[in-house]
């Protein structure tokens, strides 16, 4: 792994502000997870690791909902719709089966782990695939859904 800050820049925007205010908090939770990291876990609590992955699993939950909603209101053709489901369940199953029993044995290990695939989750996804789906996002969705997110 190549050493990468989580530090938002204006570079990382889809100009979509209900995803672009949504990526900025992975990135938030990735520093926290970096900032124990720095600390080599000292003083780390069991609570500390369960709020941690409980963030990142609402997180994943409540973004992948959102942006599936947005993906289908905008009309996006449905093999494109499913392939993008399709990396959304990766992650999402992924998150959803953290062993946090093995974290709290091994915070320091485990949490290098997590960390490495939420920067991967960022490139190949966030980076990558979202950006492909920012022109249909735009063009077929009105300034407030853009804004807001979908609300009916």
């Amino acid at each position: 792994m190549f050493d990468f800050k989580f530090d938002w820049s204006a570079e990382m925007e889809l100009g979509i502000p209900i995803l672009d205010e949504q990526h900025k908090e992975i990135f938030r939770i990735a520093r926290n997870i970096e900032q124990l990291l720095i600390q080599n876990c000292e003083n780390v609590k069991p609570r500390d690791l369960v709020n941690i992955v409980c963030e990142l699993r609402e997180f994943v939950s409540y973004h992948f909902y959102e942006e599936e909603r947005m993906m289908e209101k905008a009309g996006f053709d449905r093999i494109i719709l499913k392939e993008h489901k399709k990396n959304h369940m990766y992650f999402y199953t992924y998150v959803q089966q953290i062993d946090l029993p093995k974290m709290a044995k091994d915070p320091n290990g485990e949490l290098k782990i997590l960390r490495d695939n939420i920067q991967d989750w960022i490139f190949s996804h966030m980076l990558c695939e979202d950006v492909t789906i920012v022109k249909t996002l735009k063009e077929n969705l009105t300034e407030e859904e853009l804004k807001n997110g979908i609300t009916n």
